[in-house]
């Protein structure tokens, strides 16, 4: 009995140990599945990421048979998926056999187990076009197969980005202390890297938009525009940090109604970025396509850093401008200036501030000269400060005839409420009767919002200077005393060394011995603002001396030190020895000034015979260069009453014997193509070659601008002197009615329009009444057609003139829709343009005044508009004084 219950017992805990065994099954069985699955989740995210990776990724076999490829390697070579795969890799015709054997062994060490690359070669796209790749390759194994995964990425683009980053740093480079010259130097680049048909940098100024820097504009291009409706101007007020604005399929948009240039030149593609000045969006730089196009990442990173570079132009120009140094209003100056004046006494004791003081850091004068020079900077500023004054005073006693030094600090200031601020402090010791230092006197200027404007640059030079360091190009940095710390591959293949015979050592015994002294020097200049040079110097390399074009930046701590220089370098040999064959010819070239722009050069035979014609001559007189080429002067601008003066001057040239015999300049006015006249400032010169026949040249210089304003001033003049007279009459006025009639006449003459009239509201502004009316002669009146109109039959004119605005209409036709109603009444008199302002009686909108032209659309000039503005506020005048009392 005892063995049987021993048995049983045995069986239950036999049994349970079989249970638990099979619920451990379970869970691993369960394990097993989820493994599966994720598995399968694993190999379908692989498949995703092979199919969507940017670069071409292609499998291949031992015997170079491709298994697999993604859809980059579609796009990239033409083939279908279908065609190639199953295909030995070197048979189907897509790389050229002289590449075969690199191919070979990127794969045999692919199949030893080590990765191989990167190699460049070229191959053949389906459509017979060639593209340029970088391959790396690994060794993979599928399925307990053995295979390659070759990497291939297209060059083309990043060989485009090398070389726009390179002219972009080179335009940096040439930035030089003219600010607008600056600013046109950054839209050429800007325009030029992005491939563009026009790039402008348009600032708004003067309720106008005005294009301060043109790269490539059409020859009738108004720098001078409207705002309201302009890309532009959209792209302003969006505000300083909105960032990039793109519109394409322009002739899509809205701006095909309010941009004139969108539909005047056929523009496809916008791109846009903020300029701002002082935190402010002052204007927008942008590039302009006549064409669909694509943009990328680095063409948006492109035109946001020129945009920072003309904003600090901005600042730069503002703050010149801002600036005054006038003796006589000096103190005038110090109690109204925004920067702080201020002396002391060797001790640091205030003796006197400016008021601005208050405004600074928050202490009035009193508060200030109870203060301890350690309360009101920070220690390490205080240390500064302290050290500046000793050296100063030593300077003193070695130099005692120097009076003028001055210094300049830039430290950090408490203000009142405990914050803060960075000031730049320019001071200087005073001297008493004996010379000896008595005190300082200085200016401190709150450079707060400087500073940030630094750092947000120095953000967008870290943002080029990474793309810079990733040019496939020669890269080193060195530290300060030119040691290498890195090197780039292509820079040790090129001078046949390791990285462990460079590093740690001086680049200077590389360079030729005639270059070293001005690389020294380009060197020093790192040490200092701006922190970058562009130098180019020949090297000793595997292949013998090789000229090297190099641009060095240095690279900043925070305290602004110096730590090392980043050096991007390029092969120039072939360049500088075509520029030393070219550069005669490129002198003689020059000397031509063929594209001089506003100045015309012509040479002729002395028998009248043109034989030179440049751009502005074209541009000038209207015809081509191979249209007057071979023609006789006479036949293409010359007046027939200029023909006696000329045959004399033909007569002279004959017998010219040597160069630079001058014929008197003067003012005369040629024919154009077109027949008109163009007033020009000539200069005539004869030039003899030695056994041929003289030539004459002619430089004229367009006068046509300055004959319109001459012309502008003389109509202003006329237009002044017709208000003032207006104003004189209303004075002396005994019928009102007589003399607003008189004001209609003079601005009709005066202005050369077709139709003046006054309109007046009544009865709270429901309707309206043509009271006054002057047409030109042959010009129809429709007064009595005006009267008792319903002022609700015109809203859109109604609201812009409850605003105060001017109603300027160059065209009826091109009315908005909305202004149904106000297309009705002038459309039915044959009103082709409009300008009205509104009347105003005791500050209140009374009626309108306003000139329309019948016989063709009138394109509204600012002294129109002005001119019109100020009879109005002539007769409103007059009104509120009671003068027309019973016209009101």
């Amino acid at each position: 009995m005892k063995d049987e219950k021993m048995t049983k017992k045995q069986l239950v805990e036999e049994l349970a140990g079989l249970r638990k065994r099979v619920e451990k099954l379970k869970d691993f069985e369960a394990q097993l599945t989820k493994a599966d699955e994720e598995l399968k989740r694993f190999k379908e995210q692989i498949r995703i990421i092979f199919e969507r990776a940017p670069d071409a990724l292609v499998l291949i076999d031992r015997e170079g048979n491709m298994i697999d490829r993604n859809a980059a390697a579609e796009k990239l070579s033409g083939y279908k998926r279908e065609d190639v795969i199953g295909e030995n890799i070197l048979e189907l015709g897509v790389i050229d056999l002289a590449e075969a054997p690199v191919i070979r062994e990127m794969l045999k060490r692919n199949f030893e187990g080590k990765s191989a690359g990167p190699e460049e070669f070229v191959i053949k796209r389906k459509d017979g076009s060639n593209v340029t790749l970088e391959a790396k390759s690994f060794p993979v194994n599928l399925g307990g197969r053995d295979l390659a995964l070759c990497i291939l990425h297209d060059m083309g683009e990043k060989k485009q980005d090398e070389k726009r980053l390179l002219r972009l740093n080179h335009a940096f480079l040439n930035l030089g202390p003219d600010f607008d010259a600056n600013i046109q130097l950054l839209t050429v680049t800007c325009g030029e890297l992005l491939g563009a048909t026009c790039a402008l940098y348009n600032r708004f100024e003067d309720g106008m938009l005005y294009s301060a820097g043109r790269w490539e504009t059409p020859g009738d291009y108004n720098p001078w525009d409207k705002p309201n409706g302009h890309i532009c101007y959209d792209v302003i007020k969006r505000g300083p940090d909105a960032g990039i604005y793109m519109v394409k399929n322009l002739q899509d948009t809205r701006y095909m109604e309010t941009d004139p240039n969108v539909s005047r030149y056929g523009l496809k593609t916008y791109l846009g970025h903020p300029v701002k000045c002082c935190e402010t969006a002052i204007g927008s730089l942008c590039v302009v396509f006549n064409k669909d196009v694509e943009l990328n990442e680095n063409d948006f990173l492109i035109i946001e850093i020129i945009a920072a570079a003309i904003g600090i132009e901005e600042d730069r120009k503002h703050a010149a401008i801002t600036l005054g140094e006038s003796e006589a209003r000096y103190r005038l100056l110090a109690e109204n200036a925004t920067d702080t004046i201020w002396t002391t006494d060797l001790d640091f004791n205030f003796t006197y501030t400016s008021p601005a003081i208050e405004r600074l850091r928050g202490y009035t004068s009193d508060e200030l000269k109870s203060s301890r020079i350690e309360e009101i900077m920070t220690p390490e500023s205080f240390e500064i400060c302290k050290k500046a004054l000793l050296e100063e005073i030593e300077h003193v006693r070695t130099s005692p005839e120097d009076s003028s030094t001055t210094r300049t600090l830039e430290i950090q200031l408490y203000k009142k409420d405990g914050s803060k601020i960075w000031a730049e402090v320019t001071a200087k010791l005073l001297r008493d009767g004996e010379g000896r230092p008595a005190g300082i006197v200085g200016v401190t200027r709150d450079i707060s919002k400087r500073k940030k404007i630094q750092e947000e640059l120095e953000k967008s030079e870290e943002k080029y200077r990474l793309l810079i360091e990733n040019v496939d190009h020669l890269v080193v940095k060195v530290d300060t005393e030119g040691r290498f710390l890195f090197v780039s591959p292509s820079y040790c293949t090129t001078f046949g060394k390791t990285e462990e015979e460079l590093l740690g050592k001086s680049f200077m015994p590389l360079v030729h011995e005639d270059d070293r002294e001005e690389t020294a020097e380009a060197m020093e200049k790192l040490l200092e603002p701006p922190h970058r040079c562009y130098i180019e110097q020949r090297a000793m390399t595997i292949d013998g001396w090789r000229w090297f074009a190099w641009t060095d930046t240095a690279i900043l701590d925070e305290k602004g030190d110096v730590t090392s220089i980043i050096g991007v370098g390029k092969d120039v040999t072939e360049r500088k020895a075509a520029e030393e064959a070219l550069r005669e010819s490129e002198e003689r070239f020059r000397n031509l000034m063929e594209y001089i722009p506003g100045v015309s050069i012509r040479a002729y035979k002395t028998d009248g015979t043109v034989v030179y014609w440049n751009k502005a001559s074209e541009i000038l007189y209207g015809y081509k260069a191979h249209e007057a080429v071979g023609k006789n002067l006479r036949d293409l601008i010359l007046p027939e009453d200029m023909t006696p003066q000329f045959e004399r001057m033909l007569k002279k040239g004959s017998r010219v014997t040597k160069s630079g015999e001058f014929f008197p300049p003067q003012e005369v006015a040629f024919r154009h193509k077109n027949g008109s006249a163009v007033p020009v400032y000539t200069i005539r010169t004869a030039v003899y070659i030695k056994g041929k026949d003289p030539l004459l040249f002619c430089i004229d210089v367009d006068l046509s601008e300055r004959k319109r304003a001459e012309e502008a001033l003389r109509k202003r003049a006329g237009v002044e002197a017709m208000l003032a007279e207006i104003a004189a009459d209303i004075i002396v006025c005994s019928d009102p009615d007589g003399v607003i009639n008189e004001v209609l006449s003079k601005m009709g003459y005066n202005m050369e329009v077709d139709r003046a009239y006054l309109f007046m509201f009544r009865d709270g502004k429901k309707f309206m009444d043509n009271t006054h009316e002057w047409v030109l002669p042959g010009v129809r009146s429709h007064k009595a057609d005006l009267q008792n109109l319903p002022s609700e039959r015109f809203p859109w004119w109604m609201e812009k003139l409850e605003s105060g605005e001017n109603i300027v209409i160059t065209d009826l036709l091109k009315m908005p829709c909305e202004a149904i109603g106000e297309k009705e009444i002038p459309g039915a008199q044959d009103v082709q343009s409009v300008l009205i302002v509104p009347l105003y009686i005791s500050g209140r909108l009374a009626g309108f005044i306003g000139f329309d032209d019948v016989r063709k659309p009138r394109k509204w000039q600012e002294e129109d508009v002005r001119a019109l503005r100020v009879a109005a506020d002539i007769l409103g005048a007059a009104f509120t004084a009671h003068k027309f009392e019973k016209h009101a």
